[in-house]
């Protein structure tokens, strides 16, 4: 599963950089390493019950991409 998600968390942020023109300002594995580390920390949130984990990580994705991708 962690080739599957790497390759899809930098396919994801290879095209929002696209669709802007640019470049993405970290290498694949910090790409990956960030959003893993921020999947990871959520989806334990939740499974602890925090009923706000989930819309908080979908928040903290929408800020982090356009500054990493």
């Amino acid at each position: 599963m962690s080739n599957f998600y790497y390759t899809d968390v930098n396919r994801i942020a290879m095209r929002f950089a696209e669709l802007g023109h640019k470049r993405p300002a970290v290498s694949s594995g910090a790409l990956y390493a960030v959003f893993d580390g921020l999947f990871q920390k959520y989806l334990l949130k939740h499974i602890a019950g925090d009923p706000c984990a989930i819309t908080v990580f979908l928040g903290e994705v929408k800020a982090l991409l356009p500054i990493v991708a």
